[in-house]
């Protein structure tokens, strides 16, 4: 079976910014099976912060996440539980790039869950699963590093993929 992505927004930060949505107000559209997230970005300020998911912004539920880390000489594998927002990335200092997988986000019959995979050139890798303890359909996401700042010039931008 064939598999089409078909964009549904881009974001290109013109200034610092701590967070982007897509679907402010509720308005992603609900015609696709999964939905694929892909940000290309850097940070504003030093120190390492968590990069973090959020559906449908203030309407609660809870997230856990399962991941593993590497960097080439060190490896830790951890687990979250009831949180506010899912881990899905670790922003560093230089660039990056994190994948978001997020399956079966319109079903209002199960939980939400994303794959996620980031690396940056520091050659730091971490990938594992997120889930929304909700049923609700996803009509909005959240992607944030809280404390800290995506650089302008980062992109984020969000697919539709329809099984074909």
């Amino acid at each position: 079976m064939a598999v089409t992505y078909e964009p549904i927004s881009t974001t290109t930060l013109t200034s610092a910014q701590s967070s982007v949505t897509f679907g402010n107000g509720g308005t992603l559209p609900q015609t696709y099976t999964d939905l694929v997230l892909i940000v290309n970005s850097s940070k504003t300020t030093s120190g390492i912060g968590n990069i973090y998911l959020r559906f449908n912004p203030g309407t609660g539920g809870t997230y856990s996440d399962t991941f593993i880390y590497g960097t080439g000489s060190s490896a830790l594998a951890g687990r979250h539980n009831n949180f506010t927002y899912g881990l899905v990335g670790d922003q560093s200092n230089t660039s990056s790039m994190l994948v978001c997988d997020i399956m079966n986000y319109s079903n209002s019959s199960v939980y939400k869950q994303t794959l996620f995979k980031y690396a940056d050139i520091s050659d730091a890798l971490l990938s594992g699963v997120m889930m929304w303890s909700s049923t609700a359909a996803v009509t909005s996401l959240e992607v944030s590093v809280p404390g800290l700042s995506f650089s302008s010039g980062s992109t984020f931008t969000l697919y539709g993929i329809k099984a074909a």
